[in-house]
């Protein structure tokens, strides 16, 4: 787990075929765990625009910590499958790294 406090610090991840409009920037605190969550904020922050998703960081609802989701419940959104889905490629990818990490051969290798 990570916390991202540097509003500066670049997203790696972006919705699907849109860019955010933030340049980047993400609002401190937000909880980000992997690449599903950078395209959550990144979505949301696309949506709502950077200073409501900050605001929504003040008015997340008891002891309940800054994941995107909550953001977007508190901002009345909810995460499309697009945002919430691992792209293929980046799946595969993923796939691949870890059998190379492990040393694992595909059939027929």
């Amino acid at each position: 787990m990570r916390f991202l406090n540097d509003a500066n610090e670049v997203l790696g991840g972006r919705p699907a075929g849109r860019s955010t409009d933030a340049g980047g920037q993400q609002p401190e605190g937000v909880l980000v765990l992997n690449a599903r969550d950078e395209r959550a904020v990144a979505w949301l922050i696309d949506q709502a625009g950077y200073d409501a998703v900050q605001d929504a960081c003040g008015k997340v609802a008891g002891r309940r910590r800054l994941y995107p989701s909550n953001l977007a419940k508190v901002l009345g959104l909810a995460l499309p499958d697009s945002i919430t889905l691992c792209p293929s490629d980046s799946a595969l990818n993923r796939i691949k790294e870890l059998r190379s990490r492990f040393g694992w051969q595909q059939r027929g290798d």
